[in-house]
Order: structure tokens, then C-alpha cells, then sequence
């Protein structure tokens, strides 16, 4: 997981500071990366935190493989052009495993630092 964060920092930084076709859109898509990539990290460092964040990496992945697929389909983009997208996959894959392997979800109590 921490590697899959940092792969996704890495990538979203050069958007971030205006490295790409539409600059203003690129920076809002770089910001929404990078906060997903700190996430992803300090689920890493703090696996019992996993669950929470497996139903979004899943809303992603699902997401980009249904609009990938739409914009392959109507010939908007290559498949060559979205292979990068199984990235998401993969970090939801890692998530769910993380989450399985932690135990339970935190109570509101343990999480609160009562439990």
C-alpha cells in the first residue's frame, strides 16, 4: 500500500504544479491524487485504518474502469492510454487485503483513543 501511494504521489505531482494539456483541470485531478496518496500512506503505516478507506478505492477503481471502458469504446482514448488506470485497482485490492488481515473495524470507542 505504501508503495502504491507513493507511485500515485509521484504521478500527481508533475499535474499538480502544471505539467499537462488543461492545467486548471489537471491541478483539481492532481489535488484529489494527492490527497488519495496520503491517505493510501497512512493507511500503511496505520493498517488497522485499512477499511475505512476500501469503499472509496472501490467507488475509483469502478469508476475509471466504467469510463474507461466508455471512452475506449466511443474512441475518445486508446486502451494503451488507460492501462495506468489499474493502478486503482490494485490499490483497492491492497486496501481490501489490509483490511482483512487487521482484524475488526476500530469501535467508535477505540477509535475516539477510550477503547
Amino acid at each position: 500500500v505504501a508503495v502504491l501511494a507513493a507511485a500515485q504521489l509521484v504521478a500527481a505531482l508533475p499535474v499538480l504544479f502544471g505539467v499537462g494539456a488543461d492545467v486548471h483541470t489537471g491541478r483539481e485531478m492532481a489535488s484529489f491524487d494527492v490527497a488519495l496518496a496520503v491517505g493510501f500512506a497512512i493507511v500503511a503505516f496505520r493498517p488497522e485504518r485499512a477499511q475505512a478507506l476500501v469503499p472509496v478505492a472501490f467507488v475509483l477503481a469502478a469508476c475509471l474502469a466504467a469510463t474507461s471502458a466508455v471512452d475506449i469504446v466511443s474512441s475518445h482514448t486508446a486502451l494503451v492510454h488507460e492501462v495506468g488506470h489499474l493502478a486503482a485497482v490494485a490499490q483497492a485490492a491492497a486496501l481490501w487485503a489490509l483490511g482483512r488481515t487487521t482484524g475488526r473495524p476500530l469501535s467508535a470507542a477505540t477509535a475516539a483513543g477510550r477503547g
